[in-house]
Formats: C-alpha cells, structure tokens, sequence
C-alpha cells in the first residue's frame, strides 16, 4: 500500500507498507467476531464490503 499526504498537486510525504492480508465472507466474519460479543454491521457503499464491528448490549 502507497499512502500520500497532498496539498493540491504537491506531496507532502508519502510512505509505503508490504504486508498480508486476506478477505472473509460476511458469514465468517460475523461467526468469528460474536464469541467475542461484536457485531459485523454493513458500513458505506455495499459494493465496498465494509462493516464496522460493534459491541452488543
């Protein structure tokens, strides 16, 4: 992943991390994250596939 800090078309720093990651299926994130008392809630636009988790109760 690249990541810059602009002002208009200047870059005020960039950086860049290497790292693994994986994605899951909403049905494995929510079995994963409920023993844990979290809730996988959908968040943004759906095609995205985001959720935030939140605490239940």
């Amino acid at each position: 992943m690249a990541y810059q800090t602009r002002d208009g078309d200047r870059v005020l720093s960039s950086d860049e991390v290497h790292y693994d990651w994986w994605t899951v299926s909403e049905a494995a994130l929510r079995a994963e994250t409920a023993p844990h008392g979290l809730t996988a809630t959908p968040h943004g636009p759906v095609e995205a596939g985001l959720y935030k988790l939140l605490r239940q109760g």
